[in-house]
C-alpha cells in the first residue's frame, strides 16, 4: 500500500514539470526584517473577515474534524462491528471528500459566506451522524460529512490566500495552518473524556454542536465589527435588497471603479452641484474600508 500510495505522487510530479513557468505572476518578496510577524498579526487584526476564517477553522479542527477518530469508536462500540467495517466507513468518507474536492476545483470564486456555511453544515452533518440508529445509515450518510468537511477545509483555505495582499500571504497562512492544525491536541483530549465518561454517540454530538455554537459566536462577534450578517445570511434574502454587500470583493470592486471613472477632461465627474467629487472620494474610501483594509 505504500508502494501504490508513492505511485500516485507521479502524476501529480509530470504536471508540475510541465507547467509553464513564464505564465505565473509572482509577487515581489517581502523584505525580512524585525518586526515582520507582528506586521502579519496586525495586518489580520485589522481584517474582521480574515479573523472570521481563522476563528471557523479553529471551532471546526479542535471539535469537529475529530470525527474521523470517534467513528472507530461508533464502529466497534456502538454497532458492534470489525475493523473491516470501520474500513468501509472510511472508504464512504473519502467517496465525499473526493466529490469536495472536485467542487471546490470547479468553484472560479470563494466567498466568505461559502465558509461560514460550509462549516455550519459540517458541524450539523457530525451532530446527525451521532444520532444515526444503525451501521448502514452511518455508512450512507459518511459521504455527506466528508463532502462538508473538504468544503469547508478548501473554502477557507483559499479565501485566506485569495482575500490577503501578497506581501503579507506567507506570514497569514502560517498564522492559518497554526490555528487550523494546532487546535486537534487542544480538542481532542476533551471529545476522548467525553466518550469515555457518556459514550462514542455524546463525541460526535459534542463535537458537531460546538463547532456550530464556536461558528454562530465568531459571526456574532467578529460580523458585528464589519456587518458581515448581511453577507453571510444572503440567501436568506434577496440580493441588494437591504443596502450595499460589505465583505463583497466584486461588489466593492464594481464601487471603486464607478467611483473612479473620469470624465473626457481627466477629472473625477461632478454633478449639478458641484460637489459630486468629494462625495466621490468619500464613497470610493467607504468602499475600500468595507473590506478592511
Amino acid at each position: 500500500m505504500i508502494l501504490v500510495n508513492a505511485l500516485t505522487y507521479l502524476p501529480v510530479v509530470a504536471v508540475l514539470q510541465r507547467l509553464d513557468v513564464s505564465a505565473l505572476h509572482s509577487p515581489e518578496r517581502a523584505p525580512r526584517g524585525p518586526g515582520a510577524v507582528r506586521e502579519g498579526l496586525r495586518y489580520v487584526r485589522r481584517r474582521p473577515d480574515l479573523m472570521l476564517v481563522l476563528a471557523v477553522v479553529f471551532f471546526a479542527g479542535t471539535f469537529g474534524l475529530n470525527f474521523s477518530i470517534t467513528s472507530a469508536l461508533m464502529v466497534t462500540e456502538v454497532y458492534g462491528k470489525d475493523s473491516a467495517a470501520y474500513g468501509i466507513v472510511g472508504s464512504a468518507v473519502a467517496v465525499g471528500s473526493l466529490s469536495g474536492a472536485l467542487l471546490a476545483a470547479s468553484r472560479t470564486t470563494v466567498r466568505l459566506r461559502l465558509v461560514v456555511g460550509a462549516a455550519l453544515v459540517f458541524g450539523t452533518t457530525v451532530i446527525l451522524s451521532g444520532l444515526l440508529p444503525t451501521y448502514w445509515t452511518y455508512v450512507v450518510f459518511a459521504p455527506i460529512v466528508g463532502l462538508t468537511a473538504l468544503t469547508m477545509i478548501t473554502a477557507a483555505n483559499a479565501r485566506m490566500q485569495i482575500a490577503t495582499d501578497a506581501p503579507l500571504r506567507g506570514r497569514v497562512m502560517a498564522l492559518y495552518m497554526m490555528i487550523f492544525m494546532g487546535g486537534t491536541p487542544l480538542g481532542a483530549p476533551v471529545i476522548g473524556w467525553i466518550g469515555s465518561e457518556y459514550g462514542a454517540r455524546w463525541t460526535l454530538v459534542v463535537g458537531g454542536g460546538a463547532t456550530v455554537l464556536g461558528v454562530l459566536l465568531s459571526l456574532a462577534v467578529l460580523g458585528h465589527l464589519r456587518g458581515a450578517w448581511g453577507r453571510v445570511l444572503t440567501p436568506l434574502r434577496r440580493a441588494g435588497s437591504l443596502g450595499p454587500r460589505v465583505w463583497d470583493d466584486q461588489a466593492v470592486q464594481r464601487a471603486v471603479n464607478t467611483s473612479d471613472t473620469p470624465d473626457r477632461g481627466g477629472e473625477p465627474a461632478r454633478g449639478r452641484s458641484g460637489g459630486a467629487g468629494r462625495r466621490t472620494t468619500t464613497h470610493h474610501r467607504r468602499a475600500r474600508q468595507s473590506v478592511g483594509h
